[in-house]
């Protein structure tokens, strides 16, 4: 017995090479369909490549700093010594844009992480021990789920004042119920598992348990959808600074960058295209990598 719960705390050891590789060897669409899945899942590895590199390596990119007044020019075309050009303060467009990056990135893998953290725990702890702790934690849930994400986001940074911390705790809120509910509907068919029972027969705790073997088995789900919460934090950060309501100036951030823009998308539109498009890039590779982890883990796609 104590070996089927050594065997059983990774049940899916091995499982990928019956996937999307297992694929490739069942003939032409089979090949096709692993192909491609592959090409799109290193596309988007690249682009976060780029997109994280352009953000950790900012400082050491930047030729100008940020922030710095450049007065004789004031909206200057991409070239030069600035290569995306200036905005209407004679501020360099590049540098503001890997700094918007790095701030994005901080806000939307600092949010997520709290969010996952609390909301992971959270619905760990109903799924396993049900009653009224279930119904407690889920209500809760329930409540916070009930107001659409932007809205909700809007009301707690008008409470809270625009700020980095801020913007990372609004967006931290709003997803808690998101990773809540789905660990919770993992553990729940986790928590039926036989070399749990076994767990439990031969004596060991609920920690235990819970620690070496529930949540092990449940995380596939997990983490699929942090690939795609960190997009979707990004966004908000973005759509909250471009209401104002974000990240202060003159800290530049990729909505905040958008918003200032706005107003010469037809005379200057590289400030509105250069940081639209990092804006893109990132979240579009965010997303195609969640959705080859959900092809890899999942293993109704395994059986395809």
């Amino acid at each position: 017995m104590r070996g089927l719960i050594q065997e059983s705390v990774i049940p899916d050891e091995g499982l990928p090479l019956d996937g999307l590789a297992g694929r490739a060897h069942r003939g032409p669409r089979g090949a096709l369909s692993w192909l491609r899945a592959n090409l799109l899942t290193g596309f988007g590895g690249v682009l976060l490549l780029v997109f994280f590199g352009a953000g950790l390596l900012g400082p050491w990119l930047e030729a100008h700093q940020p922030d710095t007044l450049y007065p004789l020019s004031v909206l200057q075309a991409p070239g030069g010594d600035f290569p995306f050009g200036t905005d209407d303060l004679g501020r360099d467009l590049l540098s503001r844009i890997l700094s918007g990056i790095r701030v994005s990135l901080s806000i939307g893998v600092g949010s997520i992480a709290v969010s996952l953290a609390a909301g992971a725990g959270l619905g760990a702890l109903a799924g396993y021990f049900g009653g009224w702790l279930d119904a407690l934690v889920m209500r809760v849930m329930d409540v916070i789920v009930a107001f659409p994400a932007i809205l909700l986001a809007i009301a707690l940074m008008t409470m809270l004042g625009g700020s980095l911390v801020n913007v990372a705790l609004a967006i931290a809120i709003i997803y808690v119920p998101i990773f809540a509910r789905i660990m919770r509907a993992s553990v729940l068919s986790v928590r039926r598992e036989q070399y749990v029972e076994a767990a439990e027969s031969l004596g060991a705790g609920h920690a235990r348990i819970l620690i070496r073997h529930v949540i092990p088995n449940s995380a596939s789900p997990i983490l699929v959808q942090i690939s795609l919460a960190i997009s979707d934090a990004i966004l908000i950060e973005a759509a909250l600074s471009y209401l104002g309501l974000g990240v202060n100036p003159p800290t530049p951030s990729l909505g905040g960058l958008l918003i200032e823009g706005q107003g010469f998308m037809t005379t200057q539109p590289w400030m509105v295209i250069y940081p639209g498009l990092a804006l893109t890039l990132g979240v579009f590779g965010f997303n195609l990598v969640g959705d080859s982890l959900r092809d890899l883990l999942d293993p109704r796609q395994r059986r395809r």
